[in-house]
Formats: structure tokens, C-alpha cells, sequence
């Protein structure tokens, strides 16, 4: 991280200067999360530091831990509460609200806990670095900060897709103006530091990350061009198989239009044929009904002569019958009347 501008030194007798001297040093920290020690003349010094939504938090240096925890009571329960507040409403209101409804629930004072307020900034257009401001007492004047760097603030530095790295790499000569001015009016109408000294800083990080982003800009162009290969390749398999598709659909529908044309010439030849055979077939229905009609004739005439046979089969037996009958009682007269018949014979008929 590159820090610009000068801290706030903190003036409360049982802080060491020189802890403040160099805010580049790097503190050291202890065992338990959120204090951070150090040790100068022989005494270590313990301080309690929280970080959330890139606002950094401390409390003075103090001698004894157990002051120092209980510090970090108070700044982690400012960090609960402002990440548990709504968020529709903004970072620097609640921050604001916040620290002072927490102070008050302590009954403990900003000055009594030494809280100091610095906002890191993590941008694209730093990296690989990063921007820290200076140390701030006053809880208004750092959320001015915050509120003013916020809109360059990105979640993701070198991790960014190159499509979205890549339009930010080609339009930093004109992205970077626009910081520069919002970063020289924050510490200068703010913070009241020097025009000239932020931007000598400022132009240090510049040149320090040019590699940095000429390296990154040549990688993301690589990744568009192979982007661009890979995309003229799918477009041309894609287009590869959408003509094969479509021959494979042409051939398909003349198959089935040589067969359709086949089908109905089939139809058309037997329809013909039907049409040449109707008159023969009408031809030969009406011969055929003739014939129908004599067989009918001489069934009718069949059957009236077989009628008449029988009338004539009846009367014959009944003719022969009747002249059964009368020779069978003639014979039975004649025999009633002979000469030489006797009583035996009488009594027998």
C-alpha cells in the first residue's frame, strides 16, 4: 500500500511519537486478532485495529492490554453495527450514527479511545498497489474522504475478466485525470495538504505501475485476440454446420419430392387405368345382368313346370287311389256275393 499525504499525529502523552513519525512502518501484530503490538525502548505498546468496507479503524497506542481490549470492544461493535445497518442507506450516515450511539452506550469519548479513521483505497487503475489516506480524528471529515473515493472503488484488482480490464487499461490516460483531480480535491480543500506534494505522489504510483499495466494491457489484448480466434472458429463451425445442415435438409426434401413426384405418378396410372376400364366394366355389368335376368326367367319357368308336375303327381295318386278303393270294394262285393260263402267267412269281414 502507498500511503499519500501526511498523517495525524496523535498528541495524548501516553502515545510515543515516533510510533506516528513513521506511518509507512509496517506494525506488527500480536496474537489476538485486532491488536497490534510493538515494542520501543523496551515497553510494548499495544494498539486496537479494525478494518470494514475499506474503512480502517485504530484507537491510540497504550501500554496496557487490557485498556487496549477493551478498545477493540468498542471498535468491533462499531464494525457489527454498521455492517447490520440497511443498506439502502449510506456508509458515511451510518458510520457516523453508529460511532457516536457506541461511544455514548461505553461512556467512553473519541478523545479517551484515540479513534482514528483512514480509508484504503483498492482500485484497477492502482494496480498493483493500493492508496491509504492519512489518519483522521474527525469521523466527518474522513467520511468526506470515503464518500469521495468511493466511485473508484473495485471489488477485484488483477482478477478482473479482460473484458472488463481491458477497456479501463485503454482509457487510463483518460480515467486517470479524472482521479488525479478528485484525489487533489479531497486533500486539498479537505484535508489542506499540498497541491504539489499529492501530486508528486501521485505521478510516483503512476510511473511505478506502468509496467504493471503494460504488462497486464499486452496479456489482456493476448486474451482478446485468442477471445477473437475462438470466436471466428465457432462462428465458422457454426456456419460449417448450419450449410452442412442445410444440404443434409436439401437432399432430404428432393428425396421426398422424388418420391412424392413417384406417388403420384403411380396414381395418375392407375387412375387412367381405372378410367380406361370403366366402360368395359360397365360393358360387362350389363352383360352380366342380362345373363342374371334369362337365369331368373328360366329359374321362374323351372320352377312353375316342377309346380305343375306336382299338381299333376297329386292328382294322379289320387286318381289311383280312388280306383285302388273302388276295385278293393268291388272285390269285397264279389266276394260278399258269392253262391258258396258261409257264415265263418261273414263273421270274418
Amino acid at each position: 500500500c502507498i500511503q499519500v499525504g501526511e498523517s495525524v499525529p496523535d498528541v495524548l502523552p501516553d502515545t510515543p511519537e515516533t510510533l506516528h513519525d513513521n506511518e509507512q512502518a509496517k506494525v506488527p501484530h500480536s496474537k489476538m486478532h485486532g491488536i497490534g503490538s510493538t515494542t520501543l525502548d523496551g515497553t510494548t505498546w499495544y494498539q486496537a485495529l479494525l478494518t470494514f468496507n475499506g474503512l480502517n479503524v485504530r484507537s491510540r497506542w497504550h501500554v496496557e492490554l487490557s485498556v487496549v481490549v477493551e478498545w477493540l470492544i468498542v471498535i468491533n461493535a462499531i464494525k457489527v453495527r454498521v455492517k447490520a445497518a440497511d443498506a439502502d442507506r449510506s456508509f458515511a450516515e451510518v458510520v457516523r450514527e453508529v460511532v457516536a450511539s457506541t461511544l455514548n452506550e461505553h461512556s467512553t469519548s473519541s478523545n479517551e479511545v484515540g479513534l482514528c479513521f483512514r480509508t484504503k483505497l483498492s482500485s484497477r487503475l492502482l494496480s498493483p498497489q493500493s492508496l491509504r489516506t492519512p489518519w483522521c480524528h474527525d469521523v466527518d471529515v474522513a467520511m468526506l474522504i470515503h464518500e469521495g473515493l468511493e466511485v473508484f472503488r473495485t471489488t477485484q484488482l488483477g482478477r478482473a475478466p479482460w473484458h472488463v480490464r481491458l477497456p479501463e487499461l485503454v482509457n487510463f490516460s483518460h480515467l486517470w485525470p479524472v482521479f488525479t483531480e478528485a484525489i487533489l480535491r479531497l486533500f486539498v480543500s479537505v484535508l489542506g495538504h499540498k497541491a504539489e506534494a499529492v501530486a508528486a505522489k501521485l505521478e510516483q504510483i503512476r510511473s511505478s505501475s506502468e509496467s504493471y499495466r503494460d504488462a497486464m494491457r499486452e496479456s489482456c489484448e493476448r486474451k482478446a485476440m485468442a477471445a477473437a480466434e475462438c470466436c471466428t472458429s465457432r462462428q465458422h463451425r457454426i456456419k460449417t454446420s448450419v450449410e452442412r445442415k442445410a444440404q443434409k435438409l436439401e437432399r432430404r426434401m428432393e428425396r421426398k419430392s422424388r418420391r412424392l413426384l413417384g406417388r403420384e405418378d403411380r396414381l395418375s396410372r392407375k387412375l387412367e387405368q381405372h378410367l380406361r376400364c370403366e366402360p368395359r366394366l360397365v360393358r360387362r355389368i350389363c352383360r352380366l345382368a342380362e345373363l342374371w335376368q334369362r337365369k331368373q326367367v328360366q329359374r321362374q319357368a323351372c320352377e312353375e313346370r316342377r309346380r305343375v308336375a306336382e299338381e299333376r303327381a297329386v292328382v294322379a295318386q289320387a286318381k289311383r287311389e280312388e280306383q285302388a278303393a273302388h276295385a278293393a270294394k268291388l272285390a269285397k262285393w264279389r266276394r260278399m256275393t258269392r253262391r258258396d260263402i258261409t257264415i265263418a267267412e261273414i263273421m270274418a269281414e
